[in-house]
This record gives C-alpha cells, sequence and structure tokens, in this order.
C-alpha cells in the first residue's frame, strides 16, 4: 500500500476505494465496514484502513464536518449523506467496525507500529470514532 501519511486517507486504499463509493454508493460502504465485521480470523490491512476511511464518511454525514475527508469524498458526501442517515445501522456498524481496529488483532496497527508512526496513525483513527459518537 502506498502511504504518505497517517491520515486516515492518505493511503492509495482508501483513495482508490472512492471510485467503488461513487459506483456503489451506499452499499459499497457497507461491504467495506462488514470486511473488518465478519472476518474469519484477523482483517487484513487493507481492508481495516478502508472501514476506517469509510467511518470517516458517515461521521462527516452526521456532524456535517468534513475537514477528516479529501476533496475527492467531500464531492461524495451531498450524494451520499441522505442514505446514510436512512441506514441508521451504518452508523453502529461503522463504530464497531473502528473499536474493532483499535482493540482488535489489527494488522493495520501492527504496521504503524513497525514504521514508527503509529501514535499519528492511531490518533487519526480515534478521531473517527470520537466524531462518530457525537
Amino acid at each position: 500500500m502506498g502511504t504518505w501519511g497517517a491520515g486516515v486517507f492518505e493511503n492509495d486504499e482508501t483513495m482508490d476505494f472512492l471510485w467503488e463509493v461513487e459506483e456503489g454508493g451506499v452499499d459499497a460502504l457497507r461491504d467495506a465496514l462488514d470486511q473488518v465485521i465478519d472476518a474469519a480470523g484477523r482483517p487484513e490491512s487493507w481492508a481495516e484502513s478502508t472501514a476506517v476511511a469509510v467511518a470517516a464518511i458517515i461521521a462527516a454525514a452526521y456532524d456535517g464536518r468534513a475537514d477528516l475527508l479529501p476533496e475527492e469524498a467531500s464531492a461524495l458526501l451531498a450524494d451520499l449523506t441522505p442514505a446514510i442517515h436512512e441506514n441508521a445501522a451504518l452508523r453502529d456498524r461503522a463504530r464497531y467496525a473502528v473499536h474493532l481496529v483499535l482493540t482488535g488483532d489489527s494488522e493495520l496497527l501492527e504496521l504503524w507500529r513497525s514504521s514508527g508512526e503509529s501514535d499519528a496513525a492511531i490518533a487519526a483513527i480515534a478521531e473517527v470514532q470520537s466524531r462518530l459518537s457525537e
């Protein structure tokens, strides 16, 4: 995975995923969360980073703050917000997926720890978690 920072969208995987969101809408969001929640065993880092990005999109749909999102995701938010609000369980699933990343046997966090940048990555994920709870 190409990574240029510890932010939620500062990697190729999450930026590429936005194309899936553009095509699949809320179904793509749900599917990404399910990759972590329904994983048989340890989810792969790409699935975890994508689920956290989805959680950031869902948080922005509820709190109206898109500052964690890149321009490409912000552009999709207007179309996604009504459908996100219609699927209340999606917010709960996002909370749970982020919780699993932060507290489970996370490959994503293991990679960040090995890079020496885990504090910044955990802070970015925790910010998403906090916004989902507001």
